[in-house]
């Protein structure tokens, strides 16, 4: 990743960031800027992003009280991202303005 600030914690996230919207461009085809997703479908999504957050915070919290150490080395590799967009995609067709599942 080039060096866009004078931190690398901050050029990490810009890396991902831009990852990221690579792979929602490839998977619905369209920016967010141009998604024409209404103001309470983005809250939806919003909400469920956060629940999923909550879920992974308590399931560390609950590790870490169980007085296991969490190492990376010790985690199994995870499936890709772009498998699982792939692999799920052929599930789902584009009805109007969003992604539905068959």
């Amino acid at each position: 990743m080039q060096k866009l600030t004078d931190d690398p914690v901050v050029d990490e996230v810009i890396g991902k960031f831009m990852s990221r919207s690579k792979e929602g461009m490839r998977a619905y085809g369209v920016s967010m800027a141009d998604n024409k997703a209404s103001a309470l479908e983005w809250l939806e999504e919003a909400q469920q992003e956060a629940m999923d957050l909550c879920l992974y915070l308590e399931r560390l919290k609950m590790e870490l009280s169980n007085g296991r150490s969490i190492r990376v080395e010790d985690t199994p590799p995870r499936k890709r991202r772009e498998d699982i967009l792939d692999k799920d995609r052929s599930s789902f067709s584009h009805e109007g303005e969003g992604w539905v599942q068959s």
